[in-house]
């Protein structure tokens, strides 16, 4: 065979084979993109895998490789993911604000915000960035600019009920309890069901001094909760511990004992319910949730002082000042740290 003949040859076979490639990989990744819209969100990953194996930075495979670990829940094999894929890709503000987002479901606040910021260079900023970049600034204690953009969010889409929930939670934190239970009550108006927009509404308006209808609200939290597909000890932490406030201790034991059948852990729950006990007049009883409470949450210094009156009413003075100077320790580190809460006082239950 003549020599331009044999090239000819080689060159049309290259060309099929490379025909061939890229239609495999054109059926891949839309095999992958139908598991992605059938949220078969482990197959999908898989896939994306392999597509991003065979072309590595070409397409946006590991975008959506890192959707679908989101989607599963697994925000550290996801983060990686996004950074090679913004790396290969920094014009995408897609890829920006997906960093971001996993970034803020890990906990990295300043490394979340500083994504959001790389995607609003590229894009102009959309409610749902300004919403998660208002509680990153809430992690890192910056108010003044989670408010900030919330009300730019909302002035985006005034009816976005995530906004006016998070506006809640950030007054809460400000010590505007007017503006925070309004806030809270409107998202109520828009779901009844959202048993944390309750629980927030009650902590506000305990700490407006309005004890009667936060008694109220927290027990609304507790019913929406007993009808809940999934259960939190959160609601019954905070009936119980009001109805305590109130001079209603054999009220709050059910209610406290029903949160410890949820988390056994908490350090709060038996805590409070000692204090129930304590003001019943069942000392052996309180000294073992509270014995409980400091074990699992020794930093807690109102369950170190709540110990110490309950040794001090037991004839028990050298128990007691251990625990009188564990509650010192306690609130001196919360003081340092800009906590000004008195000994013995309470700490406030912050909403999520």
């Amino acid at each position: 065979m003549p020599y331009f003949f044999k090239k000819l040859v080689v060159i049309t076979a290259l060309l099929a084979s490379l025909t061939v490639s890229a239609f495999s990989q054109g059926s891949s990744l839309k095999s992958a993109m139908a598991l992605f819209d059938q949220q078969h969100w482990t197959e999908a990953a898989s896939a994306f895998a392999t597509i991003e194996q065979q072309s590595p930075g070409k397409t946006d495979a590991l975008l959506y490789r890192a959707r679908s670990l989101t989607e599963l829940g697994q925000m550290n094999e996801a983060e990686p993911d996004i950074e090679a894929y913004v790396t290969a890709h920094p014009a995408s503000p897609e890829g920006w604000r997906e960093l971001g987002y996993i970034r803020f479901r890990l906990r990295k606040p300043t490394g979340s915000l500083d994504a959001y910021a790389q995607a609003a260079k590229l894009s102009p900023q959309n409610a749902t960035d300004l919403v998660i970049s208002a509680q990153d600034y809430l992690l890192t204690m910056d108010t003044l600019s989670a408010a900030q953009c919330l009300e730019n969010a909302l002035k985006l889409q005034p009816n976005d009920i995530e906004a006016v929930y998070q506006f809640g939670r950030i007054r809460y934190k400000q010590g505007r309890m007017d503006e925070a239970i309004a806030s809270f009550e409107q998202v109520l108006r828009s779901d009844p069901s959202r048993i944390k927009a309750q629980e927030n509404l009650g902590l506000s308006l305990e700490r407006y001094g309005q004890l009667e209808q936060a008694l109220a609200a927290y027990q609304q939290a507790v019913n929406l909760d007993a009808v809940a597909s999934a259960h939190s000890d959160r609601p019954y932490l905070y009936l119980g511990a009001l109805l305590v406030k109130l001079g209603r201790s054999q009220d709050a034991v059910p209610v406290l004992v029903r949160g410890l059948e949820l988390n056994p852990n908490s350090g709060k729950l038996h805590s409070v319910l000692g204090r129930a006990y304590f003001n019943l007049k069942k000392p052996a009883e309180a000294q073992h949730e509270m014995d409980e409470s400091v074990q699992l949450d020794p930093k807690d210094g109102p369950s170190h002082y709540a110990l110490a009156r309950l040794y001090t009413s037991v004839g028990k003075p050298e128990l007691a000042e251990q625990q009188f100077k564990a509650a010192k320790v306690q609130f001196d580190a919360e003081a340092a740290k800009g906590n000004t809460m008195g000994m013995g006082r309470e700490m406030e239950l912050t909403p999520e």
